[in-house]
């Protein structure tokens, strides 16, 4: 069994292609036993076999194939330096016709999750496209609320993350952290279950396939994700985001840049004609306090779907013609 060893994080990969998680130091806390599942448009893929095919120093690679012909490849990778475990994918198509993808996920724990001893101590980080939480599991103060609503409390809770997640347990003092480094083509995000109060009963890493179309023979690389470990969530939440910056070759500009973005006015109702007449507009009247940019947003797409590359008929001289004009305006 191949283990992969980061600081205090250890990831162990069996010969059945099956990925767990350990951390030096936190007692309870466990991830058993994480697989791939792949779901298409003609319901859940049946797993026809999963192994470890290739194991060196500081790699492991897992290959699981599913019916009708799908092959997921990750690649679980040490870097040289402590800090993080990398994961990286890619799916493949082996059937003899086109397959419709629905959701990857890359990681999922669907059973021997514990976050540590105590769910009082433990503290969740979660976020979307525009908020960010701090949630604890520590159990509901009993109340004079009806029964009823007792025993909704203590119902299925299920909450998802967009990008990244993190858990903390204030006992042991340690965090972990699951994050996508990529979002080339998909939203990364983790989904969590389990009831009020208690630990999670299951963790998962992946995204929606968006209905994206594989056809036989091609592969699509998946988004890649890191897992990281440390004593400062704060610090830890930094880290990732200069582990994405460096990845991805961001420069924090000297000055913020001042855009305007046409999901706000215009939302799925954006149109090749309204963005030009914005522009003209903004052209003499906001480009001389700063304006910069012109982001067009969702809604140009066909079929509205973000995985789609292809404009709309809203579009008609389509995004490069458009993206020329708005140059020539100054923008």
């Amino acid at each position: 069994m191949p283990t992969l060893q980061s600081d205090r994080l250890r990831v162990f990969v069996t010969d059945d292609g099956l990925l767990s998680i350990a951390v030096d130091g936190w007692r309870g806390f466990q991830l058993a036993n994480g697989h791939a599942t792949v779901r298409h448009s003609a319901g859940s893929a049946k797993l026809s076999a999963r192994a470890l095919r290739r194991k060196a120093e500081g790699v492991a690679e897992i290959v699981d194939e599913f019916e009708p012909g799908l092959v997921v490849c990750r690649r679980i990778l040490q870097p040289e330096k402590g800090g993080a475990v990398t994961l990286e994918a890619e799916l493949s198509n082996a059937a003899g016709h086109a397959v419709e993808l629905e959701d990857v996920r890359l990681l999922d724990f669907d059973r021997g999750v514990s976050l540590g001893e105590d769910a009082r101590h433990i503290c969740i980080y979660e976020q979307g496209g525009y908020w960010a939480r701090v949630r604890s599991l520590r159990p509901p103060t009993p109340s004079a609320a009806p029964t009823d609503e007792r025993d909704a409390s203590q119902a299925p809770h299920t909450s998802s993350s967009d990008y990244v997640w993190l858990a903390y347990d204030r006992s042991a003092g340690l965090a972990i952290l699951l994050g996508f480094e990529t979002g080339d083509r998909w939203t990364g995000r983790m989904d969590v279950s389990g009831r009020a109060g208690q630990m999670p009963s299951t963790l998962s890493a992946g995204f929606s396939g968006g209905r994206l179309l594989v056809e036989p023979g091609k592969s699509v690389i998946l988004e890649s994700m890191c897992i990281m470990v440390g004593d400062d969530p704060w610090a830890l939440l930094c880290r990732y985001g200069d582990r994405v910056a460096s990845r991805h070759g961001v420069r924090v500009p000297e000055k913020p840049p001042v855009s305007w973005c046409s999901w706000y006015p215009y939302r799925l109702g954006v149109t090749e004609k309204r963005v030009l007449a914005t522009a003209e507009t903004a052209r003499r009247r906001l480009a001389p306090l700063g304006l910069q940019y012109m982001l067009l947003d969702l809604g140009w797409q066909k079929g509205y779907l973000p995985s789609s590359f292809e404009e709309n008929e809203q579009f008609p001289s389509g995004l490069k013609a458009l993206s020329a004009e708005l140059e020539h305006m100054g923008f």
